[in-house]
């Protein structure tokens, strides 16, 4: 740490670090000498800067916790924008803002069936019109495929007609 922020408060060294935009965010804006960003030397150790924030500016952080963005700009370290909560508080945070990529059905990777023929499939199969393998034969994929299908597994965002 540079001799002159010896006699700073870490307050004053986390302000002095962050500029201030117009939703009121604290942008970090500095990086330790290997280049890594979003951290600050706090407790004799680098951590990220928005936990030391917290931990400054707040109190504590409960062991195990998450310190999450009410903002959702991960370089904002505005304790006001800051909030404890656990990796389910995260998922469902990510969720209910709408940042959560879905890759279900045809927007897995390495879908082999799209929508529409996994209705079909469904639609075929729970009448029992039919067998998974006789299922899997006609659209061409496995039987885990077919079955993963009518359980809803991957693909549980599909109705049936």
């Amino acid at each position: 740490m540079p001799k002159f922020e010896a006699t700073k408060t870490p307050e004053q060294r986390i302000r002095a670090r962050s500029t201030e935009d117009a939703c009121g965010c604290w942008n970090w804006n500095s990086a330790r000498p290997d280049g890594r960003a979003n951290v600050f030397f706090f407790g004799g150790k680098y951590v990220s800067a928005y936990r030391a924030s917290y931990r400054i500016f707040v109190g504590d952080i409960p062991d195990g916790m998450q310190v999450l963005h009410k903002c959702d700009n991960p370089l904002c370290v505005n304790p006001e924008h800051l909030f404890i909560g656990n990796q389910a508080d995260n998922m469902a945070d990510m969720r209910k803002k709408g940042r959560r990529a879905s890759f279900a059905g045809s927007a897995h990777g390495m879908a082999k069936l799209d929508e529409s023929l996994a209705r079909q499939i469904i639609s075929e199969y729970v009448p029992r019109k039919v067998t998974l393998k006789q299922l899997a034969t006609k659209f061409g994929v496995s039987v885990a495929t077919i079955h993963r299908v009518v359980l809803g597994k991957g693909w549980a965002h599909i109705t049936q007609p």
